[in-house]
């Protein structure tokens, strides 16, 4: 009885390690997708500063990811809008997007259905360089109209 217990686990150890590889995998948030931004908040030195709810034609503004990882970003207003093409490289978890021969790296950040995209840059605050982070804040779907 004791060895038909033993070849019993060892027969099943396989299938436990197997079946929770594909669980992990099927549980990790999908990037792809139009995610449109419904706030935005500056950061500096870990403190919020200031916070925006998008309004009116800004809530079409959105980061949008493709199963080939090609990424873009619109921001939109009433008058038109401005875009960002590139990539999305999932080994730094950043959008990496192109404007003007520039780069720019935005950091991702899933957290109970929101996706955090920011960005940091140094600004001059009363002749003092300071380090700055705009955060998007952003829902999978549709704008988040008011």
């Amino acid at each position: 009885m004791k060895k038909f217990i033993f070849f019993v686990l060892i027969a099943a150890t396989p299938a436990i390690f197997f079946s929770s590889c594909s669980k992990d995998e099927d549980t990790k948030p999908s990037l792809v997708g139009t995610w449109y931004i419904y706030q935005t908040s500056i950061v500096i030195d870990d403190e919020t500063v200031h916070t925006e709810v998008m309004e009116g034609c800004e809530t079409e503004s959105n980061f949008y990811v493709s199963e080939d990882y090609a990424a873009v970003y619109r921001d939109v207003n009433c008058n038109g809008y401005t875009s960002m093409e590139g990539r999305y490289d999932p080994e730094l978890n950043q959008l990496i997007l192109k404007q003007d021969n520039n780069d720019y790296f935005f950091d991702l950040e899933q957290n109970n259905g929101e996706l955090l995209v920011s960005i940091t840059y140094t600004v001059i605050s009363d002749g003092v360089e300071v380090e700055e982070t705009e955060v998007f804040h952003c829902k999978k779907g549709e704008p988040m109209l008011e």
